[in-house]
């Protein structure tokens, strides 16, 4: 059984070598490793290159900066393993990973494989999602995890793709957030073998530093239309668990960031998410799928602008963001 991994690369000349090493090192002969270096302008051409000369394995793309997603779908055009997956290329896998789910592979003849993983924060592990025991599940129930998040989360790595399942597929380029989510959605909804394993053996790493991160709201109303467009999909069992769950939480915090940001691009913005979560507010506040903490903040958007204001002054100082 051949393996593909596919990872895009856009300017990490201090991560690639680690995550290229977890993959040429595994224990696991039979891959085929597929980098797409999305125009970097500092030295990750020079880097991938080197370690393409040492192992034939490796094959590169070079092209214009045009995004993860488009990366992506290169490499899901060009793969010839019998399963694919996707490494971030500041991410790493450890030496077994591949392995290890092989094993699982064969003995089941899955069309996808969800696996555990690992969160690294500066260089340090500080979170393993393992959910236990192996099992399998029929679409819907993976659909419904997919939303809730409950075994495995929105992003598209720590999977394994059947080839006759994700070549059907591809990443929405024109999406800037929540692209993953609805990616990984469609190729449940072709699949009807799904599988869950606790292979905890893919190292996400998040870099945390105290420099403070620019928010765009327009930009990220794109996950917004990924989740309505699923929601005109599904069941209304399905439909209501995400307007709750994941669409109403978003609404109501992007409400407030708005009506607290400075600039004039994000207040424009502000009365649509206001209106939108207060027009349903007693269906929203009375749900058990509403979370306490979102009732918390679609309490607060009933109170003056100055409130809310102060409100999400501290909260984006709290999560060291700004609406740029």
């Amino acid at each position: 059984m051949k393996i593909s991994i596919i990872i895009p690369a856009y300017n990490v000349e201090a991560y690639i070598e680690k995550c290229i090493n977890s993959v040429i090192n595994q224990t696991y002969d039979d891959i085929e490793v597929i980098i797409i270096n999305d125009g970097s302008t500092d030295n990750t051409a020079e880097i991938i290159e080197k370690y393409s000369k040492i192992d034939n394995r490796i094959k590169i793309v070079n092209k214009y900066n045009s995004g993860v997603s488009d990366s992506r779908n290169v490499g899901i055009e060009m793969f010839t393993g019998d399963y694919v997956f996707f490494l971030d290329s500041d991410d790493w896998v450890e030496k077994d990973y591949i392995i290890k789910a092989v094993d699982v592979l064969e003995k089941n003849n899955i069309d996808i494989l969800f696996n555990g993983w690992v969160i690294d924060t500066n260089g340090v592990t500080v979170c393993k999602y393992d959910f236990g025991n192996d099992f399998a599940m029929d679409r819907e129930e993976a659909i419904k995890t997919l939303i809730e998040q409950k075994y495995f989360g929105w992003g598209a790595v720590a999977t394994f793709y059947k080839k006759d399942i994700i070549k059907h597929c591809k990443f929405d380029k024109d999406i800037k957030f929540g692209e993953d989510f609805y990616f990984k959605y469609q190729t449940i909804k072709i699949s009807s073998k799904l599988y869950y394993a606790p292979i905890n053996a893919y190292h996400y790493v998040r870099r945390e530093t105290s420099a403070t991160k620019s928010y765009s709201i327009g930009k990220r109303m794109d996950d917004l239309k990924v989740i309505k467009r699923v929601m005109h999909i599904e069941t209304s069992e399905i439909s209501d668990v995400l307007y709750f769950k994941e669409y109403i939480p978003r609404v109501i915090e992007y409400a407030i960031m708005s009506i607290s940001s400075t600039t004039e691009k994000n207040k424009k913005f502000a009365q649509k998410f206001k209106n939108e979560a207060l027009e349903n507010f007693h269906d929203i506040l009375f749900s058990p799928l509403t979370t306490r903490n979102t009732k918390m903040k679609l309490m607060i958007l009933r109170l003056h602008p100055v409130v809310i204001k102060i409100f999400g002054k501290i909260y984006m100082r709290r999560k060291k963001i700004t609406c740029d």
